[in-house]
């Protein structure tokens, strides 16, 4: 009997072992595929490159000549990295990890060029400057592919006791299209539930590797009770949707800057439409007074996942 019980003991032990190294060992990369620590150092001297030659006059040739340099570097044929992307675009989380380190890297990087902490982000991941505060709740990289569901990243949250009447939201953000072929078409939505439950938004197409600005601001000091948005990475055409080649939209640098701005009359807007943020030259808030329209828009891009 005693026997038995200890057979018994000693077989449950070993299934509860195998089961946690199941679930615990993380499958590796296949050796025909560029290590992860080797993607994030080749692709962090592919973003400097980039950069350097988005400030050249003749970009095209450019790229090209240091994108043969960094393939020199590190002993590796055009061939092999395009294959390596293929595969890490088909497993996008070992490729948000990736981008989580390239995004600090790339930001130390810049400050030992001379940038200045404002340049980079001056509230921190999670900081505060005065009545000004950085409250993204979510990664500060984000990297989409064509393939849903990573073709999506939404963000929601209710607003706390730090809010204030007249409280204007700025999300920012770096994007950098890794695209072999196809049409770029990226989409940002911010929008925000006010305390009498009407809404604000902002949507802007995102198409080009630069640095972008969405604005929503509370004019009328109703008080924001909530907040909501979304990054889309869209299929361009028919054919794009097919084609096996490597299209990726990386945003980095993530920010959601919230601004306590005092408005010492009230003006409500003349027209069913706020004015443009001139600052960031991008398109109208649009103030709609339901929050169906953020509904609607969670429902035509398909089921968002919030940011984790």
């Amino acid at each position: 009997m005693i026997v038995r019980k200890s057979l018994s003991f000693h077989i449950l032990l070993l299934g509860l072992t195998l089961a946690f190294v199941l679930v615990s060992c993380k499958p590796s990369v296949p050796s025909k595929y560029l290590s992860p620590g080797e993607m994030e150092d080749i692709l962090y001297d592919y973003h400097l490159t980039m950069a350097m030659a988005d400030n050249s006059s003749d970009r095209a040739v450019t790229q090209r000549v240091y994108l043969d340099a960094v393939y020199k570097k590190y002993g590796i044929t055009e061939a092999e990295f395009d294959s390596s992307m293929v595969y890490y675009t088909r497993h996008i989380d070992r490729l948000h990890d990736i981008y989580e380190n390239l995004s600090e890297r790339l930001s130390d990087e810049a400050l030992s060029l001379g940038a200045s902490a404002s340049d980079i982000n001056i509230y921190g991941a999670q900081g505060t400057k005065g009545d000004t505060a950085n409250i993204w709740p979510g990664s500060r990289a984000i990297v989409l592919s064509q393939q849903i569901p990573y073709n999506s990243s939404s963000f929601s949250f209710k607003a706390d006791s730090a809010f204030h009447k007249g409280d204007r939201l700025n999300l920012e953000f770096d994007a950098q299209f890794l695209f072999q072929s196809g049409m770029r078409d990226g989409i940002a939505v911010i929008a925000v539930k006010f305390a009498n439950d009407s809404v604000a938004s902002q949507m802007l197409h995102v198409s080009n590797t630069q640095h972008y600005v969405l604005s929503v601001e509370d004019r009328d000091n109703l008080l924001i009770k909530e907040v909501r948005g979304f990054f889309l990475l869209g299929n361009g055409s028919a054919g794009d949707a097919k084609s096996p080649s490597m299209r990726l939209l990386v945003l980095q640098n993530i920010r959601l800057i919230r601004m306590h701005v005092k408005h010492d009359t009230p003006e409500p807007s003349k027209t069913p439409f706020g004015t443009a943020d001139s600052s960031s030259g991008s398109q109208p808030v649009h103030d709609i007074p339901t929050d169906k329209a953020i509904n609607r828009v969670s429902e035509q891009q398909g089921n968002l996942q919030p940011v984790h």
